[in-house]
């Protein structure tokens, strides 16, 4: 019989592998390297990560919560297929939390998070350059994330995180062009050069336009899609860092 040691020490093993997991099919759906509506097998998934499939299984349970997959009475888990009205009520939220994330960093935030705030930026910027794409959706997530921990409003930092899992589906689905990479740089800098110049009211302006511009990208490409007579899947060009 296993000792309660042995058993803990294999929870967490298990614990630690799920995550592992979880975050590199998190990336792939990210990134667009996993489609909406593919199939995520559980054999084939713990062959490729060399892991059992206990933790498989729990990893493709935290990706249904954080709703990058469904899983379909007898067809199983896949990546989440878009709507436009579930796109639409992402947005409207994003508007309303990310404007107020804004303001409130720019009254709370400290030195420190100000520099890290300017740092993922400018890495930001230097990856687009090189055109490392994977890289620059993952950094701009940061971006957004380092904004919300600068209010240190607990409630507020995990709602930002809960709501940018969820617009990763949004945007991996969207994202196959360039076409927005350069307007969204020029408003991520506003809103870093308003935070840094401590005008709060300005950093909520901001930060809206720039969801209200970026909701303008996805909804156009859900456009095209309904016009293709595919109202369900959204996978038209444009939404590059959202």
């Amino acid at each position: 019989m296993k000792s309660s040691n042995d058993i803990s020490s294999s929870l967490m093993q298990n614990h630690t592998t799920a995550e592992f997991v979880f975050e590199r099919i998190k990336r792939e759906i990210i990134t667009g390297a996993l489609k909406p509506g593919q199939r995520l097998v559980e054999r084939e998934l713990t062959g490729r990560f060399e892991v059992s499939r206990t933790p498989v299984r729990e990893a493709l349970k935290q990706l249904e919560r954080s709703q990058l997959v469904v899983n379909i009475p007898y067809r199983g888990v896949e990546v989440r297929r878009i709507s436009f009205e579930f796109a639409q009520d992402v947005y409207d939220l994003r508007l309303g939390i990310e404007g107020i994330a804004s303001y409130l960093a720019t009254l709370r935030a400290t030195t420190a998070e100000l520099v890290r705030l300017e740092h993922i930026f400018n890495t930001i910027d230097e990856l687009t350059s090189k055109g490392q794409r994977d890289d620059v959706m993952i950094l701009n997530n940061e971006f957004h994330k380092a904004i919300a921990e600068a209010t240190h409003n607990q409630l507020l930092i995990n709602q930002v995180d809960d709501l940018w899992t969820t617009i990763n589906s949004v945007r991996a689905s969207a994202w196959k062009g360039t076409a927005r990479t350069e307007g969204s740089r020029l408003e991520h800098g506003k809103m870093l050069r308003a935070i840094l110049d401590h005008d709060a009211e300005a950093a909520r302006h901001v930060t809206e336009a720039h969801v209200r511009n970026s909701w303008k990208v996805v909804e156009e490409a859900l456009q095209i899609e309904r016009d293709s007579g595919d109202d369900e899947v959204l996978s038209a060009a444009g939404a590059d860092e959202a």
